[in-house]
């Protein structure tokens, strides 16, 4: 089955164009980082971003929580 099909299916009438986070019904959202809250330290924010959406995505991966 490809994309346009699978959508279809289970997203009739969905119509993806930006900004899709603020046109949809519900949504999540993750801050992964402040640039504020580091000062002009990028390199430490860039730190932090990574860490916080390693730690993300290994919470939604985590085999023990999943309700298979």
């Amino acid at each position: 089955m490809d994309l346009k099909t699978y959508l279809a299916e289970h997203f009739p009438n969905l119509t993806l164009e930006p900004p899709l986070f603020y046109n949809w019904d519900v949504a999540i959202r993750f801050e992964l980082g402040n640039p504020l809250m580091f000062g002009i330290n990028k390199e430490h924010y860039l730190e932090r971003v990574y860490h916080r959406s390693l730690e993300l995505f290994k919470a939604l991966h985590d085999q023990e929580e999943r309700a298979d």
